[in-house]
């Protein structure tokens, strides 16, 4: 090993040196604590398998898997150029060329994944790789960690992510997803869908949302149009609509047609989306959507059943923020066993490096082991840790209605001091 390259929600890529080639790799490590769990390891091995198995110039090619004194490792090609979402936080939009380029490529990988029988589950600007500079590139998708199998086949059937847990960055996730139901190409179709909104507006469709709130916008809220906040090519309205329609049966279900269409809609433009001026829009106001439990356990709003199963209350707390003085408590929002529904999301009350108090709605008893990642102030991704529930409390205390439960809970192994300042 080299030096390390980053680090990712189950682990490290460090730059390697093969010893007889003397060729540069790039070595991805899980977690130690993650390494304990078959579970973990299981999503782990899947992702060199699916990425080894997939033959395209825009998948990241994986030389080697292995395991080093209990400790899994993938070896990998070594890319040099940047992610999407490093070129969009720098330049904040890309040009419709550079854009369409994108989709195009990506799609490409998505297809071979689909007719392979995978759904990447986690497409988002972080796992789209540019091979190169402005003057061109070449896209590499990578982390197929959360991948999921959906075609029966003996060799991958025991890798098969059961319904119900959501994995993958909510803010690129399809309505089936967030609310952790079966998923297939089409959830790929949708984040697709969502990108490239990204690339060409320089927004999210659901910027500043976080947390329930944003699960319930994802899977109830009107969409932005696109041409409402910039001047994009006639007919991408239409394409992301498509794209990104809840009625699963309308959405379109093949990203290389999806990808063909909007090299067409877009003959003839060039440079940048400008901005549309504040005042020249018409300014679409969200609804803010309750929804009310009816008897069979559903929601609905007045307009049909809908799949959100609680309501949000309005005071549902925000992550801290450093800027704002000294908490009362910590107010982290945190997601238990990889889920971050309803039922599994919690606020950390109280941290330290050994342990934490959680405010939940998870139902776990003394003993019980499980995952907390605690998500950032920047981010919805966060520090994946292992603990041991030491005492649960169902009595109404001073936690507000929202939180059925108080648990108290100890870390397998303490909080860093750059864990602690993250989140």
């Amino acid at each position: 090993m080299l030096y390390p390259l980053g680090r990712g929600g189950m682990g490290a890529v460090w730059v390697g040196e093969h010893i007889e080639l003397k060729s540069a790799v790039a070595v991805k490590f899980i977690d130690q604590h993650l390494a304990e769990d078959e579970r973990a390891k299981k999503r782990f091995r899947l992702e060199a398998q699916a990425a080894a198995a997939l033959r395209s110039p825009h998948v990241v090619q994986v030389f080697d898997y292995g395991i080093d004194e209990g400790e899994p490792y993938i070896v990998m090609e070594l890319l040099e150029g940047e992610t999407l979402a490093t070129r969009l936080q720098r330049s904040g939009q890309l040009t419709i060329q550079e854009s369409v380029e994108v989709c195009r490529q990506t799609a490409k990988a998505l297809a071979v994944a689909h007719e392979r029988g995978f759904v990447h589950r986690d497409l988002k600007p972080e796992n789209v790789f540019l091979v190169g500079d402005e003057t061109g590139f070449i896209v590499k998708l990578l982390d197929f960690g959360v991948a999921k199998v959906i075609r029966e086949d003996r060799r991958w059937s025991e890798f098969v992510t059961q319904p119900g847990n959501r994995l993958g960055t909510i803010y690129y996730m399809s309505p089936e997803q967030v609310q952790g139901e079966a998923v297939d190409a089409r959830a790929d179709v949708w984040s697709l869908g969502i990108v490239m909104f990204e690339c060409l507006t320089g927004r999210l469709p659901f910027e500043g949302i976080r947390g329930p709130r944003l699960i319930s916008a994802i899977s109830r809220q009107p969409l932005p149009v696109p041409s409402k906040l910039a001047r994009v090519p006639a007919g991408f309205d239409a394409w992301f609509e498509r794209a990104t329609m809840r009625d699963l049966d309308r959405r379109e279900t093949s990203v290389e047609a999806l990808a063909r269409e909007l090299v067409t809609l877009a003959q003839g433009f060039s440079g940048k989306c400008s901005m549309v001026p504040l005042g020249e829009e018409d300014h679409q106001t969200l609804p803010n959507v309750v929804a009310f439990p009816t008897a069979s356990g559903t929601a609905h709003d007045g307009n049909g059943p809908s799949t959100v199963h609680e309501e949000i209350p309005d005071d549902f707390p925000d992550s801290f923020r450093s800027d704002s003085g000294a908490p009362e408590r910590t107010s982290i929002p945190a997601a238990i066993n990889g889920r971050r529904d309803l039922d599994h999301v919690a606020l950390v009350a109280r941290l330290s490096r050994r342990r934490a108090v959680l405010w939940t709605r998870h139902r776990v008893a003394p003993g019980d082991q499980i995952h907390i990642t605690l998500l950032s102030r920047d981010e919805e991704v966060g520090h994946m840790t292992a603990a041991e529930v030491e005492r649960v409390n169902t009595s109404k205390g001073d936690r507000p209605d929202f939180w059925t439960c108080e648990v108290v809970v100890r870390f397998h192994t303490p909080l860093t001091e750059s864990a602690l300042a993250a989140v």
